[in-house]
C-alpha cells in the first residue's frame, strides 16, 4: 500500500468497515507494520473510532516484524488493560507469536498466566510460539519441556517446521542427542499429505555432532544412513570428523568403517591411520592398533613417534596396559600373515616403561627381542628412548647401560638424533665425566645440545672449575642461543666462587682447547669407550635379565 499523502486519499475514501478488513488482510502478509500503524492512527485520530480489541490485535501482529519490539508489546497489553478492553484468544495468540521473535520471559510468562486464569485454552500454533519463544530466550530445558508436551498433546497439529527449528537451535547449541532424539517425533508427512524428507536433517546432525564430538549421536546417524542404508554421502571432512570420534571413545569398529569410507574415496594419508591407531588405542585393542602401523608401513607410510601418541597416553599410567601392548607385541610377532611390525610399535612400549624408571624391564622383555618383534631393528629413535631412560635409573646402572647402548648403536652403524644426543650428554654430566660430554660434541659436530642441556653442562663445568664453561657460553651464543642471564644467576649462586671466576674467564676472543685425554664417546673405538665407567661408578648388581650377557657382552 502506498505511503504518505497518497496513502491518506485512500485511506479517506475508504469506509471504515473497509479499513477494519484491511488490517485483518495485512496480518497475513510481512513487512507492513508501518502501514498498519498508519491505518490504526488514521482511525483513531480522523474516523473517532475508539481503542478496541480489534486495533490491539492488529498492532500485536505489526510487532511480530523485526521491527517490533517485546517493549513495545510491554505498552500493548498494559494499554489494553488500562482501557478495560477483554483480551480474545487471538489477541493472546498474536502477542505470543510476536514474543516468539522478540523474546520476553516475563511478559510471555504473565500472558500465559492470564490465559490460565481466564480458562482461554492455547491455540496449537499459540503453543508452538510459546515454546519457540522459551527457545529463543535460551530457556532450553523449559523449551525442550513444552515441546514434548505438544508431541504427546497435539502431535497432529504440531508443525513439522517447528520440530525442525528445535532440531537446528539445539544441535547448534551443544544438545545434538537431544535434538538427535527429537527426530523419532519429526512427522513423515505434512498436514496436506506431502512427504518430508529428513535426510537433510540427518545430514546437518552428523555434521554438528561428529564436529562437536557427541558420539552417541554420531555412531548412531553413521551405522544407519551411512554404513546400513547408504541414504548419507558425508564429505570428507565430516568422515575426519566421525574418525576423531571415534578415536576420542576408542571405537575401533566406528574408526574402522570410516577408514574404509575414506579409502573408497581417496588415497589414506598419515592423519587417518593415526587417527584409527587411536580409536583401537584408546579401547585398549592394542594387537589391532599395532596392525594399523604395520598396514601404514605396508603403504609407504612409515610411522613416528607422533603415530603411536594415542598408544603412549594408555600406556604411561597402568602396568596393565602396558603388559597387554607386550602381549600384543608377541602375538604380531608369532602370525604369519607377512605383515611386518614397525619398529614404533616397540619403541611406545619402551618409553611407557623408561618413562616410569622401569628401563630394565624395556631392555630385557623389548629390546632384548627387538630383531625378532621388527625385522628392521632399532633406529636412532630406539636409543633416544632408551637413552632418555638413563635419567630414571641409578647412577651405577645407567653407568652400565650407557656404555651398553653406546656400543650396540656403534656395532648397527646408527648416528643419534638429537635427542639421544643431548641425553647422551645429560648422562655424562649426571655421571661427572665432562670429557666424554666434550668428545661427543667434537665427534658430532652437525649437532648441538638443547638449552636445557647446554645449561647443565654449564654448571657442572662451572661446579667444577672447568674453564671450558666459557667456550661453550662463547659457542652458543654464536648459535644465537642467549643463556647469559642463566649463568649470570648461577654465578650468583656460587658468591663464594664469584671473584675467582672473574680471573678465570677468558679474554675476548681467547680460544680454549680443553684436554681431551681419556675422553669416551660415541664415535670412539671400543677400547676407547670402556674408559667411559670410572673405578667406583662401576654397577654391581646384575643385568637385567641377563641382558649383557645374552648381547655377548
Amino acid at each position: 500500500m502506498n505511503s504518505g499523502p497518497k496513502l491518506l486519499s485512500h485511506l479517506d475514501q475508504a469506509p471504515t468497515p473497509v479499513l477494519y478488513q484491511t488490517l485483518a488482510e495485512l496480518r497475513t502478509q510481512e513487512s507492513n507494520s508501518q502501514t498498519v500503524r498508519r491505518i490504526i492512527q488514521y482511525l483513531l485520530q480522523h474516523r473517532g473510532e475508539k481503542p478496541n480489541v480489534q486495533l490491539y490485535e492488529a498492532l500485536a501482529h505489526a510487532n511480530q516484524d523485526p521491527s517490533g519490539s517485546a517493549a513495545e508489546l510491554s505498552i500493548i497489553l498494559d494499554e489494553i488493560h488500562a482501557s478495560n478492553i477483554q483480551p480474545t484468544q487471538t489477541f493472546y495468540h498474536a502477542m505470543l507469536t510476536a514474543l516468539a521473535i522478540h523474546p520476553d520471559y516475563i511478559l510471555r510468562t504473565k500472558l500465559l498466566r492470564e490465559m490460565k486464569a481466564r480458562s482461554i485454552p492455547l491455540l496449537p500454533l499459540s503453543r508452538s510460539f510459546a515454546a519457540l519463544g522459551l527457545l529463543r530466550d535460551g530457556q532450553y530445558e523449559m523449551a525442550l519441556d513444552a515441546l514434548e508436551s505438544m508431541i504427546r498433546d497435539v502431535v497432529d497439529d504440531l508443525p513439522p517446521w517447528v520440530i525442525d527449528i528445535f532440531i537446528f537451535t539445539l544441535a547448534r547449541r551443544g544438545f545434538v542427542d537431544e535434538a538427535t532424539r527429537l527426530m523419532g517425533s519429526r512427522p513423515a508427512t505434512t498436514a496436506d499429505g506431502e512427504t518430508i524428507s529428513p535426510l537433510t536433517v540427518w545430514y546437518f546432525l552428523l555434521d554438528e555432532g561428529s564436529r562437536q564430538g557427541s558420539y552417541k549421536a554420531t555412531k548412531l546417524i553413521w551405522q544407519q544412513l551411512v554404513e546400513g542404508s547408504k541414504e548419507l554421502a558425508p564429505s570428507d571432512g565430516m568422515v575426519m570428523n566421525v574418525l576423531h570420534a571415534a578415536a576420542r571413545n576408542g571405537d575401533g569398529d566406528l574408526g574402522a568403517s570410516a577408514i574404509r569410507y575414506l579409502g573408497e574415496r581417496n588415497k589414506l594419508g598419515i592423519q587417518h591411520y593415526e587417527a584409527l591407531v587411536d580409536c583401537y588405542a584408546r579401547g585398549r585393542d592394542f594387537e589391532n592398533a599395532f596392525r594399523v602401523l604395520g598396514i601404514m608401513k605396508n603403504a609407504g607410510i612409515e610411522p613416528g613417534p607422533g603415530s603411536t601418541r594415542g598408544v603412549y597416553e594408555t600406556l604411561k599410567g597402568s602396568n596393565a596396559a602396558v603388559k597387554a601392548a607386550l602381549k600384543a607385541l608377541q602375538a604380531l610377532r608369532d602370525e604369519k600373515d607377512g605383515l611386518e611390525i614397525p619398529i614404533a610399535a616397540a619403541e611406545v612400549i619402551m618409553e611407557a616403561w623408561c618413562k616410569r624408571g622401569k628401563l630394565d624391564r624395556a631392555l630385557a622383555y623389548v629390546y632384548q627381542h627387538l630383531d625378532g618383534f621388527c625385522p628392521s631393528g632399532p633406529s636412532a629413535r630406539t636409543y633416544e628412548v632408551l637413552f632418555d631412560g638413563l635419567e630414571k635409573v641409578g647412577v651405577a646402572d645407567a653407568a652400565k647401560w650407557l656404555q651398553f647402548l653406546l656400543e650396540d648403536m656403534q656395532m648397527r652403524f646408527i648416528r643419534p638424533s638429537k635427542g639421544a644426543y643431548n641425553a647422551v650428554v645429560r648422562c655424562y654430566i649426571r655421571l661427572g665425566h665432562l670429557d666424554a660430554c666434550f668428545a661427543l660434541m667434537d665427534q658430532n659436530p652437525s649437532l648441538w645440545l638443547d638449552k636445557q642441556t647446554l645449561l647443565a653442562l654449564v654448571q657442572r663445568c662451572l661446579i667444577n672449575q672447568d674453564p671450558r664453561a666459557w667456550g661453550l657460553i662463547d659457542k652458543a651464543k654464536r648459535r644465537n642461543l642467549d643463556v647469559e642471564a642463566e649463568v649470570r644467576d648461577m654465578l650468583n649462586a656460587m658468591e663464594p666462587m664469584h671473584d675467582m671466576w672473574d680471573e678465570a674467564a677468558p679474554s675476548q676472543g681467547e680460544a680454549l682447547e680443553p684436554e681431551r685425554e681419556g675422553a669416551c664417546a660415541y664415535g670412539a673405538s671400543r677400547e676407547e669407550t670402556s674408559c667411559s665407567i670410572e673405578d667406583g661408578d662401576t654397577a654391581g648388581d646384575k643385568d637385567p635379565e641377563g641382558i649383557l650377557r645374552a648381547a655377548g657382552r
